[in-house]
Order: C-alpha cells, then structure tokens, then sequence
C-alpha cells in the first residue's frame, strides 16, 4: 500500500512539473528559417511566453553543432514576470559549415538541474538553421560549362548514330526491352530503396534518387568498346534512355519523388525545361546526319577536340568548386557509400536480367555498362540550377558521388582484362608457333622420307637395269 502511494505521489510530482514547463512557449519570428553563410554571423531573435510568474531555465543550443553553433545567451534562467508575461532574447548564429540543422530549445525547472544538465524538457520549435556556401561566380561558370559538355557529347552522339542500325538492333528487341527495364524501372527504384535504407536527409535522397533515374551516359559507349561489348546496342540503348527520360525523369519525380519535399521544395516546372533543353542537341544532331551527311562529317571530326577541351575545363573547375563535397564524405560514409551501392547494385541487376533473358555475354557487359553508368551530369546540371540553396549544393553531393565510384572499378577490371588477354595471347602464339614449328619439322621429315623412298627406289631401278643388261649379255 506504501508503495502505491509513493508511486502515486510521483506520478503528481511528475505531471506537476510537465504541467509547469508545458505553460512555456518559445517561438521564433516566421517564416522559422534563418540563413546564414559559412564562417559568418547573424542574429536571430526569440519570444518567450509564459501564463504564469515563475523563474524558469532555459538553453538554445544547434542540433549539429558541425553545421552551426549559437553563441551569446544561450544558457540563461529568465527573470520572473507578471501573468502573461513575454521576454525577447536575442541569439547569435554562426555557420561552420554547409546544411540544415536545427535549434534545441531545452527546458530545465530549477538551478540545480540547469547546472548539471539534469531532467529537462525539449521545447519544439519551428526554427530551422541554413548553412549556406558563399556566392562564387566560379560555381557557375562550371554549370554552365559542363551544361555545354553535355550539350556538345549528346549533339555529337546525334551526329554519330546511324538510326539504320537502330532499326536493325529493334527487330530483335530483346536485348533493348531487357535494357530500359533495368534502365527506368530497376535503377530508381534501388536508388529509393538506399535513400531509406541508409536514411539520408530529404536533399541528398533527392540527389541519389534524380542520379538513378538519369539515363545512361556517354562514357557508357566508350567502356562498352573498351570491354568488347556491343557497341551498337549501346548506342540504340542510350538513344532510347536519353529520348525516353523526357518523360520517365518528371514521372519518378512526381510520383516516389514526392516522399523528399519535406524540407525540399521541387521545383518540377525548371526540371522539365532544363531536361528538354539539354537534350535538343541530340535532336539536332539526328537530323543534321540524316539530312546533310557530309557536314555532320566535318562537324563529329570538330566537335571531338572541342569536347576534350571542355572536358578538362569542367575536370578543374569541378574539382576547385567542389571540395567541401569531400569533407562531407568524410563527415558521414553514408553519402559515398550511397553513391556506390546503387550504380554497383545496378551492375548486378542488369547482369542477372540478361542472363535471364539468354542473352549472350558480349550483350551482357554491354547492358550491364548502360545500365549502371548513368549521365549524373545531367542530374548535377538539374539539381544546380533547378534547387535553391543550400539544397542544390547538398542534393549535388550524391550525383557527384556515383560518378566517382564507378570508374576506378572499371579501370581495374580492364587492366586486368587486357593482362589476361596478353598473357593468353602470348601464349596462344607460342604453342600456334610450337605447333606450326612441329607441322613443318614432320612435312620435312615426311619431304625426307619421300626423298630416300625416291631415290630407293631409283636405286632399286638402276641395279634392276644393271642387272637386265648383265643377263642379256650373259645369254647373248
């Protein structure tokens, strides 16, 4: 009976409390969002309601204080005030680095518990910290220039592909079928899947997720002919994906795209037109071939070193505006190993699905490149210049990130590869060398053979002759 009272007695203690701290109310000015650039400083100011005098304790404090840190008042008791009273208090902000965090607004009921940090209640409130990079020209210059790359490879794309051998590769559409499903249906969804696995923030789900449903790029070609694959399949394939994500990038992005605008706003409108203005080039491209065959000639021996040089503008600028992407590699291995796993996983989906199809296994390395090798160009273009910030920046990161993972892998396959093949090769031609050495030794000796037979049997004649002629004299 004790004990039911003592429990009692510290259910009303506890709701006595609860209700004591639930009479507070902090708020901050709307809209709740305070922008602030890296390394600087802002003020953000706070209202503090309470029905009731009392002294209450309070301290603000950011929730990842590696994006943002408060300083000034932020650990304070409030003086006691009349009935329906307020207080403003006023905090300073400081951004360390790039994202969105919070302010933690804790609630203590006397001094001895603020000093050491005891029970507490965690206010909500409707403030959110912006972390921004500050403006640098430079940053758009690179998406400008790399929105010509990309406009440059598809036009170039355009003049090279030959639409006679895309209808051939149709007749037997196995091969293309097998392709696009992997292509627009296996890749955004295992993308989804590993923004909810991993549990990323809305801006950089959104920036794995708009990487997956990229179609395939025109690197996807290039390791395509390097592996000995199909090349134009491969071109049939990326001319199918890049025609087909006007309408299969919006799709995914209106439909499983919707579960990442909590905190980000899409602005669909900009992706549209930005996804049809880069691909206008490769439209002009197929038409300037079809109908003026010999300038797409001049133009494809033209466009090669113009592509080359961008190439490495867009190599350097990239690399130089870049570099806080990084740090937040090294921050959180979510966002590298996220950029990995859906272009590796897209690897194996592909090769599995072709092998399903009985699909031989030239054709195999050849899905299974257009499959996993995506144009995240595309995506880094979109997210850029279609997101506010500090969204484009983060949303960009993971884009980023699936173009850095997969070449290495690659690079170490076909150096191993081209070993392998020199090595059978060199071998090959010793024992095709052995054997033809062992051909020629045994049609010399067979050459001997009929020599000595010849010359036997030219001896044999002589001496049978000989002796003919020495029994004819003999009987004469």
């Amino acid at each position: 009976m004790v004990l039911k009272l003592m429990s009692l007695l510290v259910v009303l203690i506890n709701f006595a409390e609860c209700s004591l701290l639930s009479e507070i109310n902090v708020t901050f000015p709307e809209p709740g969002v305070l922008q602030v650039y890296e390394n600087k400083e802002a003020t953000i100011h706070v209202t503090i309601e309470s029905d009731r005098q009392q002294v209450v304790f309070i301290r603000f404090q950011a929730k990842d204080d590696t994006i943002a840190v408060l300083k000034g008042n932020t650990s304070t008791p409030v003086e006691t005030w009349s009935t329906q009273g307020q207080k403003n208090l006023s905090l300073t902000v400081k951004g360390i680095f790039l994202g969105r965090t919070s302010i933690l607004t804790t609630l203590y009921e006397n001094q001895s518990v603020f000093e050491n940090d005891g029970e507490s209640l965690e206010l909500p409130t409707n403030s959110i910290i912006e972390v921004l990079r500050e403006p640098n020209p430079l940053y758009t210059v690179f998406l400008i220039v790399l929105s010509v790359v990309i406009g440059i490879n598809i036009f170039g794309f355009g003049l090279m592909l030959d639409l006679e051998v895309v209808k051939e590769i149709f007749k037997k559409p196995i091969a293309p079928i097998v392709g696009f499903a992997c292509q627009y249906i296996g890749m955004p969804l295992i993308a989804f899947a590993f923004t909810q696995i991993l549990n990323l923030p809305d801006a950089l789900a959104l920036g794995l997720f708009v990487g997956g449903c990229c179609p395939g790029g025109g690197s996807s070609n290039i390791w395509s002919l390097l592996l000995d694959g199909d090349v134009n399949l491969s071109m049939c394939m990326t001319f199918i994906s890049t025609t087909a994500s006007i309408g299969m990038m919006p799709l995914w992005l209106f439909t499983l795209g919707m579960m990442f605008t909590s905190t980000v706003t899409i602005p669909y409108g900009n992706i549209l037109v930005a996804i049809v203005s880069l691909l206008i080039p490769g439209f002009i491209g197929i038409l300037v071939k079809k109908y003026a065959p010999k300038v797409a000639g001049v133009l494809t021996k033209a466009v090669r070193p113009i592509a080359a040089i961008t190439v490495l503008v867009v190599i350097f600028l990239g690399i130089y505006n870049n570099l806080y992407v990084f740090v937040l590699f090294a921050k959180d291995w979510r966002y590298l190993v996220g950029g990995a796993l859906v272009p590796f996983t897209g690897f194996v989906l592909s090769c599995a699905a072709s092998f399903g199809a009985c699909l031989p296994w030239y054709r195999v390395k050849t899905i299974m490149c257009e499959t996993a090798i995506q144009n995240t160009g595309i995506a880094i273009v979109l997210l850029g210049f279609s997101l506010p910030q500090p969204d484009a920046d983060l949303a960009t990161v993971m884009a980023i990130a699936m173009s850095l993972v997969v070449p290495p892998p690659l690079v170490i396959i076909l150096i191993i590869r081209t070993i392998y093949l020199r090595c059978c090769k060199k071998n090959q031609d010793k024992a095709k060398d052995s054997k033809e050495n062992e051909n020629e030794k045994k049609e010399q000796g067979d050459i001997k053979l009929e020599t000595n037979v010849e010359k036997k049997s030219d001896l044999d004649r002589t001496e049978n002759g000989v002796i003919s002629q020495v029994y004819e004299k003999e009987t004469e």
